[in-house]
């Protein structure tokens, strides 16, 4: 297995902007001073890997770029940023019987792992990841760590139906999974796809599928460009953003409805879930930087953006002030296009689907 290591370094021109606001998510004082851990690209999605010491990242994949999706780890302790060893093996029976093999083209961008009961009673760690590579799939994985090291085996994929173009899953206990459909083949295509996308008109919803990969919509989950899904421990409860929408909705999974609307100050992205039980939202301001951002491979001016992370508490009255906490704002020039925020130990990691680095703020 290849290695680098990126020791952590401190950026100062880079500061924390902190804003106690009055009946909108409040926020307290904080450290002024971000810090990064160098070496991994484009991060647009990122897990908490078992026991609490390691993040896996998904590198994303941009448009006119040739540097291929990877996983890679990113040890908290030692700061070194290294590639997963990926093998496949005889697959178990998850997903399509007519995928065999894993894409060598793959392109991942969201992700979500959970630890499932095999036939058996056996434990295990599986990865589900949005694959838009050779085909669009939900591609599935055994996670493995040994002597911190970290191992996918590939299980099996579930292609989505045409024209569907999904962007993150959330695994659920009985071994199907959620997947956000942000648009179809349209948004994605030449002329006016990606600015329709962008319009925050309604464009996808959420899909449900069993583990053989057998897909129905939820009702009621229509929405302006569905990004990132979380689903709770019991798997009866998942939040999903609505990015232009600048929203996060939740859905109760046993009456299939949305029970909140959740507005935020920002197009919220990728979700997470804190160990509190309470959701994590990072985003940026708006996406009218996206064209550009995108246009030039993640290397635009226009990428420095500043972003928000906001933690929701579904304990709590939709009324109550507190309910939904800033945790975060940050000034354009720290990181550009951030997608991504978990909460770990007690630091606060935050990704971007450009750059070649995360950022982390010790967890206010």
């Amino acid at each position: 297995m290849l290695a680098s290591t990126h020791p952590l370094r401190h950026a100062p021109a880079a500061w924390l902007t902190l804003l106690a606001m009055g009946g909108a998510p409040q926020m307290a004082q904080a450290q002024a001073m971000p810090e990064f851990i160098a070496g991994v690209h484009a991060p647009e999605d990122l897990e908490a890997l078992p026991g609490g010491q390691a993040l896996l990242a998904t590198e994303f994949q941009l448009p006119g770029t040739d540097r291929p999706s990877r996983f890679v780890v990113v040890n908290l302790a030692s700061r070194t940023v290294r590639p997963v060893a990926m093998r496949a093996r005889q697959r178990s029976a998850w997903g399509d019987a007519d995928c065999a093999r894993p894409d060598p083209k793959a392109e991942f961008s969201g992700m979500g792992l959970r630890q499932v009961t095999l036939p058996g009673g056996q434990r295990r760690w599986r990865l589900l990841a949005v694959n838009q590579g050779s085909r669009i799939a939900i591609e599935a994985y055994e996670l493995q760590q040994h002597h911190g090291e970290v191992r996918l085996t590939w299980q099996g994929c579930a292609p989505l139906p045409a024209p569907l173009r999904p962007n993150d899953v959330a695994p659920l206990p009985d071994g199907g999974f959620l997947v956000t459909i942000i648009g179809d083949a349209r948004h994605f295509g030449p002329a006016d796809g990606l600015q329709r996308l962008l319009s925050g008109e309604v464009t996808g919803d959420v899909l449900r599928a069993d583990a053989a990969g057998h897909y129905r919509h939820l009702p009621g989950t229509a929405a302006p460009t569905p990004n990132g899904i979380v689903v709770d421990a019991s798997g009866t409860r998942a939040w999903f953003a609505a990015w232009t929408g600048h929203r996060v909705m939740a859905y109760d999974l046993r009456t299939e409805t949305i029970t909140r609307r959740i507005p935020l100050g920002f197009a919220p992205d990728n979700l997470s879930l804190t160990p509190r039980g309470t959701v994590l939202a990072a985003g940026v301001p708006d996406v009218s930087f996206a064209p550009a951002c995108l246009g030039a491979g993640g290397a635009a001016a226009a990428c420095r953006s500043p972003f928000s992370v906001a933690e929701l508490d579904p304990t709590l009255p939709a009324d109550d002030p507190a309910s939904v906490r800033l945790r975060v704002t940050a000034p354009a020039g720290v990181i550009g296009g951030a997608t991504i925020a978990v909460e770990l130990g007690q630091g606060l990691y935050i990704g971007a689907f450009t750059g070649e680095q995360l950022v982390r703020y010790a967890a206010p």
